[in-house]
């Protein structure tokens, strides 16, 4: 996927993740709440989305949530019926151009979604450092991850060694 995404240009690679994202959340939508969506729609939103945030990046604007010179890492991850995870990041410069991103499909023997938001942020954080990237920035939408990291509270086993393997990555990427 690294290659992939490094033979994009900057735009390509922002309607590649505009479509993933779209297709993700379509996804969740058809499996939380039982709708299915337009494939056609799917992919005017995910162009809609991605030629929105071009002319941003040409002016050279920043993000507001982000200063000059800073990398932010984003993570989700997924449950698929089948029992396997999905986990994906993605990490942004301050003018939101993609630096890097990625995705995998993996099975977890657990269904505690702390340990497998953990996973992907895991996941996310690894793949930066083995690029030497230095992110600046952590964000998840697990609330109980980012209260566990913040407060480095213990919640199950599990999860707590992996906030631990997160809290080592951390160090070395100067969050």
């Amino acid at each position: 996927m690294g290659l992939i995404m490094a033979s994009l240009p900057n735009h390509g690679v922002c309607v590649f993740v505009m479509v993933a994202w779209n297709l993700w959340k379509a996804r969740n939508r058809r499996w939380v709440d039982h709708v299915e969506q337009d494939p056609g729609k799917i992919q005017s939103w995910a162009l809609s989305a991605a030629a929105e945030l071009q002319p941003a990046n040409r002016r050279g604007q920043r993000a507001p949530s982000q200063s000059a010179g800073l990398l932010k890492l984003n993570s989700d991850a997924g449950v698929f019926s089948d029992g396997y995870v999905g986990l994906g990041f993605v990490i942004r410069d301050e003018l939101g151009a993609v630096v890097l991103a990625g995705a995998k499909r993996c099975l977890v023997a657990a269904d505690n979604n702390t340990l497998i938001e953990a996973l992907a942020l895991r996941f996310g954080a690894t793949l930066s450092l083995n690029h030497g990237l230095t992110v600046s920035l952590l964000e998840s939408d697990s609330c109980n991850l980012v209260r566990a990291i913040r407060s480095k509270s213990e919640v199950d086993v599990l999860s707590t060694m992996v906030i631990d393997d997160i809290a080592d990555l951390v160090s070395n990427l100067g969050v």
